[in-house]
């Protein structure tokens, strides 16, 4: 990679640093990432341009290399039993780094390792507080720091020998695959390959287990542990004895091609989720990678650059178990580039689900970057899709976290999250109406209108909430400008009527593939008082300068919003500690400890 990019720091930033009693050099060559004003205007129309989003992926790159260095520096700072394993994976990932970048960058962006450095950094910093003030988290583990550089290791060819933690005799090698080292530990790593936070039994750490050694040669991959051993084959792709691979899929269409993995082995590789499937047959991943072309076909065939920033944003497929109906797909601000999905039902549920996802993964990588909701303060908002009082909605967040029910409100920020999901599947299932058949068309325009008015009613409730802030008012309305745009579409009365009343639903509902959505009889889109298409909230120019949080009044010079996410793209692992370590461990710990607010 390239050394530290030069940045002229502002007058506020410096006076920041000089009130942290660190040097001026070190802020001046790590600068923030930032997000300009017309960026933040063309994503809040529900697109944004594969330029814009592969921004967001960089900075999220840079989150994920962070996260990782502040494991290492809080665990040797903690003196963690594991801190060593940790500093040593770190070493070689500067050694693999220098010889083969790609390698290390593959790993460091793979969903799964930034959702373990999350949980792990705030496993940590929880072990800091006083004990009756912890709150009730899985126990760190930093030491699976050493598995992520084992695996850019293999993935590079690079000569190493290093120790990685085998959890029940299960080693996960983050982005390239697992290790059972014994029939019996094997089993034991199935029943738990959900991992923490999916339901299934805490796993013990190496203290309580063992660790076992990867050695890359000439000759291939080694897992050794105690009398056990296991070679990694060649194309780890592949399985073999001992050994699961992490299987690729791949999609070619108007000269784009689509690269994804299935990871359905990490215990890491989606957060909070309860419904993770276990691991794919030969022949269920087969049908997955069967159907990803034809979805990637009706996806490359959108207008705009929709498919580009699908192409920019996803990486890595999870399978969900499959619903009593219908299909469900989710996502996690903390695992960047993953999308969970029920099997795919056809090649259009597979395309809706990835356009959904892709633009909650858009919005929670600017949400890292821009405050676009207030501190969570208690109050609560009506959402359109729930029905309360038993939500048993695949998409209600609230409802996972309490068992399948929920009140029906949701805070502002998972709101907000929602609606823009909502508008991009809206955007998709609209052209749909114009690009299929008669009977496919008319199931798009149910579609369409369901996606749209939800959409609409949420952002119309963000908009009163009093909730946003400034940024946060100008996304919003950007997302009314949109929908208003495509207020007067038309929806034939016969996909309106079918879109009423399902089987066992109550008449205010929809229902689409077995899922109820509630949308109220009296709710249309907003019809007067709407911006054009494109034009931002009064007070916040699409090329205006905001501090990330702010409004037009905290604006600076330099025609972007400040974000605390610095940017790390072009540093070498081995620089960071020369970069002020204290404002690097300042900003991992806001990263993680902001997330209930997003």
């Amino acid at each position: 990679m390239a050394g530290a990019i030069p940045w002229r720091a502002g007058v506020q930033d410096i006076a920041d640093v000089a009130a942290s009693g660190e040097s001026v050099s070190d802020l001046m060559s790590v600068p923030p990432h930032r997000v300009c004003g017309d960026m933040l205007a063309a994503l809040a129309t529900g697109g944004g341009g594969a330029a814009a989003v592969r921004h967001l992926a960089a900075a999220q790159y840079s989150k994920h290399v962070l996260l990782i260095w502040a494991v290492r520096d809080t665990a040797r700072r903690m003196r963690h039993p594991q801190a060593s394993h940790a500093a040593r994976g770190c070493e070689l990932l500067a050694e693999v780094q220098r010889q083969a970048p790609d390698a290390v960058e593959a790993v460091l962006r793979h969903p799964a390792a930034g959702a373990w450095a999350a949980r792990t950094l705030r496993a940590l910093l929880s072990e800091e507080q006083p004990t009756g003030t912890r709150p009730a988290r899985p126990g760190a583990e930093p030491a699976r720091l050493a598995a992520l550089a084992a695996a850019a290791a293999i993935r590079a060819r690079y000569p190493c020998a290093i120790e990685v933690p085998a959890y029940r005799g299960v080693v996960t090698l983050p982005s390239v695959g697992q290790v059972m080292l014994s029939a019996g530990w094997a089993a034991a790593g199935r029943s738990w390959a959900g991992g923490p936070g999916a339901g299934g039994p805490a796993a013990p750490g190496p203290a309580a287990g063992a660790m076992a050694n990867v050695r890359y040669t000439a000759e291939g991959t080694r897992v050794i542990m105690g009398r056990h051993l296991v070679l990694v084959p060649t194309d780890t792709r592949t399985d073999g004895p001992g050994w699961r691979g992490l299987r690729r899929l791949c999609a070619t269409e108007r000269g784009m091609t689509l690269r994804l993995v299935i990871d359905d082995l990490d215990p890491d590789r989606m957060p909070s989720a309860r419904d993770l499937g276990g691991r794919l047959s030969l022949a269920e991943a087969t049908r997955w990678q069967r159907i990803l072309p034809q979805a990637w076909d009706l996806l490359a065939d959108l207008p705009g650059t929709a498919a580009e920033e699908i192409h920019a944003v996803v990486r890595a497929l999870t399978p969900l178990r499959r619903p009593a109906h219908g299909q469900v797909s989710s996502s996690s601000p903390e695992a960047f580039g993953g999308v969970a999905l029920s099997p795919p039902a056809d090649a259009l549920a597979l395309a809706a689900s990835l356009a959904q996802e892709a633009q909650h993964a858009k919005l929670g990588a600017l949400l890292d970057l821009v405050a676009l909701t207030r501190p969570d303060d208690g109050q609560r908002y009506d959402a359109p899709w729930c029905d309360h009082p038993r939500c048993v909605d695949a998409w209600c967040e609230d409802a996972r976290r309490d068992g399948g029910r929920c009140d029906g409100t949701w805070p502002a920020a998972p709101l907000l999250r929602r609606a823009y999901g909502c508008l991009g599947v809206s955007g998709f299932w609209r052209w749909q109406c114009e690009a299929e058949d008669r009977a496919a068309a008319a199931r798009a325009r149910m579609e369409f209108r369901r996606w749209r008015d939800a959409a609409a009613t949420a952002t119309r409730v963000l908009a009163a909430s009093g909730r946003l802030t400034g940024p946060g008012r100008a996304f919003v309305a950007g997302m009314a400008a949109t929908l208003q745009a495509w207020a007067d579409d038309e929806v034939p009365r016969a996909a309106v009527s079918r879109t009423r009343g399902g089987p066992g639903l109550p008449r205010n509902q929809l229902t689409v593939g077995g899922r109820g959505v509630r949308l109220r009889d009296e709710v249309t889109v907003l019809r007067t008082g709407a911006l054009a298409p494109g034009v931002l909230a009064t007070g916040v120019p699409a090329s205006g300068v905001l501090a990330a949080g702010g409004s037009a009044a905290g604006a600076a010079a330099g025609g972007a919003f400040r974000s605390r996410v610095p940017d790390l793209t072009g540093l070498p692992l081995g620089d960071l500690d020369r970069h002020g370590r204290d404002r690097l461990a300042t900003a991992a710990r806001r990263i993680v400890t902001a997330g209930g607010d997003r």
